[in-house]
């Protein structure tokens, strides 16, 4: 059975009845904070396998054409959950969350997120909230602590304290290694100064951090970041997306064009 299909059965009821939306400005979206679903669906997964592959995508926006043909690139990749660094939406608009979120129901597998600067645009911080629930949580899948933190400090009150959060969260890890997911890189100097970067580089430091993931940008880079490598996930329009590995010999990457 399709794990979107029934994560979403409340929503395409909601849809079918007419209620999801109001006004493409409103923020009347149901309560159904899904990653915090997605992240309970994991916790009773079972597999006997200790190699499992994740799909990491950013930046869909109202590309839907292009979501379209990622979503169906994924179902055949054989991938344990779904990443989204953000940005679901280009206005932050209750009606394209609406249409993200039909794509997204057609995903055979989880998918978390966390905001990006758009989907707070307008109403969409409350939107988003509704619907996702908190873009910052964490969770521990095989070994491995997953963090998500929103950190568009200008678009949201909660983005300006990502760095004391991000840092009080790895203090309190005691996985044998983490994974950081943020919308905005760590290193965008339009965003942060030389001691804000600075100081990204110093919370991460003593930590075993493979990899820090990021969108934002819209192109795939892959670059050294203090002590882990930071991934900027391409946009659903550029036509790619990247594919970590997690094996008993450590986590690699690839960039998949679709």
């Amino acid at each position: 059975m399709n794990y979107f299909l029934i994560l979403l059965i409340l929503l395409s009821f909601s849809l079918s009845c007419g209620k999801f939306e109001n006004s493409p400005y409103g923020a009347d979206a149901y309560n159904t904070e899904y990653n915090l679903a997605a992240v309970r669906y994991l916790s009773t997964f079972q597999t006997s396998s200790s190699t499992y592959k994740v799909a990491l995508i950013s930046d869909t926006h109202n590309y839907y054409d292009e979501l379209e043909k990622l979503v169906k690139k994924i179902n055949r990749g054989g991938y344990t959950f779904v990443i989204h660094a953000g940005d679901i939406t280009n206005f932050g608009l209750n009606s394209e969350y609406q249409a993200s979120i039909k794509i997204f129901k057609k995903l055979k597998v989880p998918m978390m997120t966390t905001a990006g600067n758009h989907d707070f645009l307008s109403h969409g911080e409350i939107i988003y909230r509704k619907i996702f629930g908190s873009p910052t949580y964490s969770f521990e899948f095989q070994g491995t602590h997953f963090i998500f933190a929103n950190n568009n400090g200008w678009e949201s009150s909660e983005g300006g304290y990502a760095q004391d959060w991000l840092e009080n969260e790895l203090k309190e890890s005691t996985a044998s290694q983490i994974i950081i997911t943020t919308h905005v890189p760590p290193f965008d100097s339009d965003r942060y100064s030389d001691e804000d970067i600075h100081r990204w580089k110093d919370i991460i430091a003593p930590y075993n951090i493979p990899y820090y993931i990021s969108g934002h940008n819209h192109n795939h880079v892959v670059k050294d970041f203090g002590t882990t490598q930071h991934i900027t996930v391409g946009s659903a329009s550029k036509r790619s997306y990247t594919e970590l590995t997690f094996s008993p010999s450590g986590v690699t990457h690839k960039k998949i064009n679709f």
